[in-house]
């Protein structure tokens, strides 16, 4: 029998680096699983074929990244340079009309950074660079999110900002935190100025680390967001990197995860397909109940 639930727990094929989306799903979907959210991967010319191929079969959205263009960049929608931020508008323009085929409620995507980062960096150890001034960065995202979100209307999807992690690592080539809504005051600040189409992806192990390297309570960054919050991306990790572990009876967040959200993504490395179905009826069990 079909639980409510089912459609709205993904799995994410953004923790599969060196497949294209369409590969992690074809692979997973032997083992029965069948609800995904493609993220980042390699480069696919097929992608628009395969999307239109997949999702009568399967439960799909995209995040962030997705489709990866055929020349890889970062994408950052509060750079001070042209060239990133009109590829990053053209980016999202084109996941908006994506998530509309495929008939989803919103598009969820990262909080800007004050640097550009090479893409081979991302998931790694930033290169120190000069950074960006942090209030004009912080206002440049708001203004752009607020134009983004007008085109987004007209598609009748919402825009989901994802929280960003700052590993430990990272603050300690910068000095300090190079990565927008990451802490609660700044989150408060954003959430105040967002139009009612565009809420809050919250990433939970992206806020142990980042509440961990800057010292502030993790609890006091979900209040602030609560309101806005409609999805959430789900694992674990040791607090100092994102390494994408399994989540646990004992998960630490349990208590705080909303019932009625969106979606919940699983996003889990190195899992074998039983450990996912796993997790997915773990998590299934904690937002029945």
């Amino acid at each position: 029998m079909e639980n409510k639930y089912d459609n709205k727990i993904f799995l994410s094929t953004g923790c599969y680096f060196n497949s294209t989306s369409f590969q992690v799903v074809e692979e997973l979907s032997k083992h029965g699983l069948t609800s995904f959210e493609l993220s980042g991967g390699n480069f696919d010319p097929e992608f628009d074929r395969k999307l239109d191929q997949f999702k009568s079969q399967f439960n799909l959205q995209i995040h962030n990244y997705s489709p990866p263009p055929e020349i890889p960049f970062v994408f950052n929608l509060a750079s001070f340079k042209e060239e990133v931020y009109n590829r990053s508008l053209e980016h999202i323009k084109q996941a908006i009309e994506i998530s509309s085929k495929l008939n989803r409620e919103f598009f969820g995507f990262h909080a800007g950074y004050l640097v550009d980062p090479d893409p081979m960096e991302l998931g790694q150890r930033f290169v120190k660079r000069s950074m960006q001034d942090r209030n004009k960065s912080l206002q440049l995202f708001i203004d752009r999110v607020i134009e983004i979100s007008k085109f987004a209307k007209e598609y009748n999807i919402r825009l989901l900002i994802e929280n960003n992690v700052v590993s430990a690592n990272n603050f300690k080539s910068f000095g300090e935190d190079a990565f927008l809504f990451s802490e609660p005051d700044e989150a408060k600040t954003l959430i105040e100025a967002l139009p009612e189409n565009v809420g809050v992806l919250l990433d939970i192990a992206h806020l142990k680390v980042s509440s961990n390297t800057l010292s502030y309570d993790p609890i006091q960054f979900i209040e602030v967001c609560n309101p806005k919050i409609l999805a959430y991306h789900i694992s674990d990790n040791n607090g100092l990197s994102d390494s994408n572990d399994s989540i646990q009876e004992n998960f630490w967040f349990w208590n705080y995860l909303k019932k009625d959200a969106l979606s919940y993504t699983l996003e889990i490395k190195n899992a074998t397909p039983e450990s996912l179905r796993q997790q997915i009826e773990l998590l299934k069990s904690k937002i029945c109940n």
